[in-house]
Parts: C-alpha cells; sequence; structure tokens
C-alpha cells in the first residue's frame, strides 16, 4: 500500500508493478491524482478498480459538472467501486484483501491512496502558515508562505491551492513582494491566482486556471466542450473545462475582472461524456 504524491511514491508504484503482470491495483481516491492515474495504470496494462466514498467522486475537485461526465468515462474504462467507504485491508501472503462498507472484496496486488494532502511546514508552525495577500505570514515577521503550505483569506473565506504550477507563482510573488518590503522592487500588489493546470484522464483533458473552490456561482459558457466559470463576489476567479483547451485559454485573462460583460450559455451542462 503506497501514497500518491511525490516522485518517490511514483517511483515505488513502478517497482511495485514491475514485480507483477497484469497487476491488480486498487486505487482509492478520484481526485485529480486518483482520476489520472487510473487511466495511466490502465493504460500500462494494469486491472484497475477506482474506488471513491462519494457515488460522483472528485466534485470538490473538478465540480459536479466535470465530476459527473468522468465518472462515466471511469466506468467505461475501468472498475469502479463508487459510494462506498473503504473498512479494512488485509495483507495475506502477496495480495492485499479490501473490504467496502458495503462487504464487497477486492483482492489485489498493490493499494494506492488519492485522498488529498495536508500541509507540512516546519517549526513553529508545523502545518498550514496563514499568509496575507502580499504571502507574508500573519503570525511572524519577515517570513513568507507559498504552494500548499500557505492558507490565503479573502470574503471570509480561508483556501489554499495545492498544485505545483500555482505554488511556482506563489514562488514567484512571494519573492516580488519580498523584495519590494526592502526597497529593491515595485510591489507585486494582491496574490490573484491565474495559474493553468491540468490531468489527462481516460483520453479527456481537464483544464483549469486561476481559483476553482469556494466559487460562489459556477456558470456554463459551452455545452459541447463543456467550459465552466467559476465566480466570487461579480469577479471571474476561475475558469475549468473538459476537452476544451482553447476555449479556457481564452478566458484565463478575464481572470479576476467583473463579470458582468461575460456571454452566457445554459446553466444546466449535459451529462454525457464528450
Amino acid at each position: 500500500m503506497t501514497h500518491l504524491h511525490s516522485l518517490d511514491d511514483a517511483l515505488r508504484v513502478r517497482a511495485a508493478l514491475a514485480a507483477t503482470t497484469s497487476p491488480r491495483v486498487l486505487i482509492y481516491g478520484a481526485g485529480m491524482i486518483g482520476a489520472e492515474t487510473s487511466g495511466i495504470l490502465r493504460d500500462a496494462g494494469c486491472q484497475v478498480t477506482l474506488a471513491a466514498s462519494s457515488p460522483v467522486p472528485g466534485i470538490t475537485a473538478f465540480g459536479a459538472a466535470v465530476a459527473e461526465q468522468l465518472a462515466r468515462a471511469h466506468r467505461r474504462a475501468v472498475t469502479t467501486r463508487f459510494g462506498h467507504t473503504l473498512t479494512h485491508l488485509d495483507l495475506e501472503k502477496n495480495e492485499v484483501r479490501a473490504e467496502f462498507s458495503d462487504g464487497h472484496v477486492a483482492t489485489v496486488d498493490l493499494v494506492i491512496t488519492a485522498l488529498g494532502t495536508i500541509a507540512v511546514s516546519p517549526s513553529p508552525w508545523n502545518g498550514p502558515i496563514a499568509v496575507d495577500h502580499r504571502l507574508r505570514s500573519r503570525t511572524h515577521d519577515h517570513i513568507y508562505a507559498a504552494g500548499g503550505v500557505a492558507v490565503h483569506e479573502s470574503d471570509g473565506l480561508t483556501w489554499r491551492i495545492d498544485h505545483w504550477s500555482d505554488a511556482e507563482a506563489q514562488g514567484v510573488h512571494a519573492a516580488r513582494s519580498l523584495l519590494a518590503s526592502i526597497g529593491l522592487a515595485d510591489s507585486p500588489g494582491i496574490y490573484r491566482p491565474r495559474a493553468l493546470y491540468s490531468a489527462q484522464i481516460h483520453q479527456h483533458l481537464y483544464l483549469a486556471a486561476g481559483h476553482t473552490s469556494h466559487s460562489e456561482n459556477v456558470q456554463t459558457t459551452s455545452i459541447v466542450p463543456l467550459v465552466l466559470t467559476h465566480e466570487r463576489a461579480g469577479q471571474l476567479i476561475g475558469v475549468s473545462g473538459l476537452d476544451a483547451g482553447a476555449a479556457v485559454m481564452a478566458l484565463v485573462p478575464e481572470l479576476h475582472s467583473s463579470i458582468e460583460s461575460m456571454p452566457r450559455a445554459e446553466s444546466t451542462p449535459s451529462t454525457d461524456t464528450p
């Protein structure tokens, strides 16, 4: 059994799979990492079971409209166990016996957990680091934080973004903020997420930019391909889509601007997989 988040985790998975012909793999968790890994391992010849406690997994990561379409794609490509909690694991010789809340038992060669991440930082925080709009620590002077450990606050909500492209963008912003604080650069202003991130899932491309969580309004601007805008306080804070790279990219320059002049489409998207 292993987690899957770092390069070391990926190398550990590859070594375990290399020791078995047509390995049986259970992936528990169908967010960004679990969903993408299920397709990669299926294409590599593994017998994949993708499991999640939610009947429609990935809503937090992708939003309901995309998650519904991906759930259909998963069911067509791999064995799925959605809506049932993994309750027990037993190692029996070289196999793992996995039991679910409905009594179903799966026997597999490897179990991968992909249930999200927690912030890990050095002392004195030992966890999330609350930052202001310039990525300065709210509790310690002259300290900046970026990436998955940085917890932001805006409009009464706290949030963090845990993917590499946004971590890089936050790091650059924090460095510019630091240089501005000692008079060596102009202030970069408020940090607003704009970074692109993507996942290739069963031949479908999920692409998003900005902040797609905690939006108070999600609108469909296109159904085929599926394009969603994520809005809060009258501004476009994120955009996402499935098999809609060009359309998503076209909206990136509009991030963090007013939504009043943006075009609208039907508010209820199709649940058919493109």
